[in-house]
């Protein structure tokens, strides 16, 4: 019950903040619809970041690691989450 309740808080807030910050800066986002709205539906940014992955490549001796499939829709979500996801999502990008 405890991780149910902390999974429905995270939802819950990266909803607010998401819908916080497109209301801010006057931004829309569009829908399953294609129509630009500031309350996209969790969900669907969540289903848009689906084919996202993380990729490793490793060659004489070196690590290097890059996040693959992040288009520039996706590239406006991360922005509005905050500097965290920046830095994971937007590595090989400039900031």
């Amino acid at each position: 019950m405890m991780i149910m309740t902390l999974c429905l808080m995270v939802f819950g807030l990266t909803k607010y903040q998401i819908r916080s910050a497109l209301r801010a800066n006057n931004a829309t986002f569009p829908d399953q619809q294609n129509k630009a709205t500031q309350n996209p539906s969790l969900k669907w940014i969540y289903f848009l970041f689906l084919g996202v992955s993380e990729v490793r490549i490793r060659m004489a001796g070196q690590e290097t690691q890059m996040v693959s499939n992040v288009n520039e829709l996706l590239k406006q979500i991360i922005g509005y989450c905050g500097k965290r996801a920046q830095e994971i999502y937007l590595k090989n990008e400039s900031l």
